[in-house]
């Protein structure tokens, strides 16, 4: 039980830094894709 509740929110905050290093890096894409244009 007390491992489950300090693995919640690491899960959680792997899950957002997963998400937010796939945006930025989908928008790093797209403006390097840009410029190459």
């Amino acid at each position: 039980m007390g491992k489950q509740r300090v693995y919640r929110p690491l899960l959680f905050f792997a899950l957002s830094a997963a998400v937010v290093g796939v945006s930025v890096h989908r928008l790093l894409m797209l403006m390097g894709f840009c410029s190459l244009k």
